[in-house]
């Protein structure tokens, strides 16, 4: 299940991508000993590593369920639906949770059994491809692990980038300030008892990413325009129109118009928008 090490000298061009995450490994390293957040150091692996969120997790080895985390989320507060909000360790390695090896990497697309019918909802409504885990100490009561979440099917080099962050991670991870782990998770409590309010779609952060003329089509829905409408404005076909809503609804984690409409009108119209100035009739 885990994958073997390799140095960057086996990855073509592998002293330039390793090179690439030295800011992130310094930015963890500042955060063991409590000299950065935990967001800031999570944040830096997870644009380092063209991931989509990354998790620190502390598991109960008796009961799996029973798990806290820390986490950088690209798109954490954007909905209550597709929030991470659990360790999915136990998910991954099944019945070799309570022996992993730190530094091993367990991916869910090499999993040897049948996937846990939640981490397949969570994924399906996030549109993410693949999970690895990475044990980083185990202990008579507690595992703690990095949990890295991608969008994108992983290519070998970096499977292989993963390899050689592993083991720092977990080299690193033995000399953290002591109650530290405590310390953070005490601050992430207080962050998570925080209403946690859904960015409007159409404010000026874009949070969906919507392309300019994705952002335009909910303008147009936003306003009451119909599907003609829209495209007579935009000079689009039907299929073109269809094409921009599957889009939408992906990146805006909803899955009908009603729904999207319900979120669009409730919230007020953003003011401007990060595309300039939009033609809107």
């Amino acid at each position: 299940m885990s994958e073997g090490k390799l140095s960057g000298d086996d990855l073509p061009g592998g002293r330039v991508v390793e090179a690439g995450m030295i800011g992130a490994i310094a930015h963890w390293c500042e955060f063991l000993h409590g000299k950065s957040s935990y967001i800031d150091a999570l944040e830096r692996i997870t644009v380092g590593l063209d991931a989509e969120a990354v998790v620190l997790s502390r598991v109960l080895r008796e009961d799996p369920h029973r798990n806290k985390i820390l986490q950088f989320d690209q798109r954490r507060g954007y909905s209550r639906t597709t929030s991470l909000t659990r360790s999915y360790a136990y998910s991954i390695l099944g019945r070799y949770f309570d022996k992993p090896k730190p530094g091993s990497i367990w991916f869910k697309s090499m999993l040897e059994h049948e996937a846990d019918p939640s981490l397949e909802e969570f994924q399906r409504r996030r549109n993410l491809v693949d999970l690895a885990i990475i044990p980083l100490s185990v202990d008579d009561k507690t595992i703690d692990f990095a949990e890295i979440h991608f969008a994108d099917t992983l290519k070998f080099e970096l499977r292989a980038l993963l390899n050689m962050v592993a083991s720092t991670l977990v080299w690193t991870w033995k000399n953290r300030a002591p109650g530290l782990m405590a310390e953070s998770f005490s601050k992430s409590v207080h962050r998570c008892s925080e209403p946690d309010v859904a960015t409007p779609i159409l404010s000026m952060s874009n949070p969906a990413k919507l392309s300019r003329a994705e952002y335009r089509v909910c303008l147009f829905l936003s306003r009451g325009q119909v599907f003609e409408q829209i495209q007579s404005e935009l000079n689009i076909s039907a299929s073109t129109l269809r094409s921009h809503l599957r889009n939408i609804y992906a990146k805006t984690d909803t899955h009908s118009q009603s729904e999207l409409l319900y979120r669009l009108l409730s919230f007020a119209r953003a003011e401007s928008s990060p595309y300039g100035h939009l033609k809107t009739g």
